[in-house]
């Protein structure tokens, strides 16, 4: 039997796998900025990622469920994790809100191909730790729709 077609933020790929399709990484983005070999761009949550998130951070949750495919497919910073191999941080700023949104991929496509990319997590981020992220160069901005030539001059004011 075939496996069905995955739809943006929606349905559940096979009930053997438990797994939801989210969204695409924006891979060219991602890659100006940190260079990484991804074998497939595509995003899914696990079952055990949603309880994760549920028992761990209700509040995110119930806030971010429902914009989750947008903050996987335009974050606006990138970042390996210090201490996880294979796993990327994407944060976006929602300004209307004043809150930084973290979501945690594990690229599990870069070692086995066979297998999915999966958000381990998302919740909140406070300031604080935003801007010492930022700061440390854990997060890096990704510069959307810039030219060789400004991505350049990008690169030598973040120091990339």
């Amino acid at each position: 039997m075939p496996e069905p077609r995955p739809r943006r933020g929606g349905e559940v790929l096979a009930s053997t796998f438990n797994l939801q399709y989210i969204g695409d990484l924006p891979l060219a983005d991602i890659n100006r900025v940190i260079p990484l070999l991804f074998a497939d761009s595509k995003v899914f949550i696990t079952n055990a990622a949603r309880k994760h998130v549920q028992e761990v951070h209700p509040d995110a949750y119930s806030a971010y469920l429902p914009i989750l495919p947008d903050l996987v497919e335009h974050p606006m910073y990138v970042g390996l994790y210090p201490q996880k191999d294979f796993a990327i941080q994407l944060v976006t700023d929602l300004r209307i809100r004043g809150e930084h949104v973290l979501v945690g991929v594990r690229l599990h496509s870069m070692t086995d191909p066979r297998k999915r990319n999966t958000i381990s997590s998302f919740y909140r981020l406070d300031d604080p730790t935003f801007r010492n992220r930022l700061e440390s160069m854990h997060l890096k901005p990704i510069p959307y729709g810039l030219d060789k030539k400004q991505l350049a001059a990008h690169n030598t004011r973040t120091g990339f």
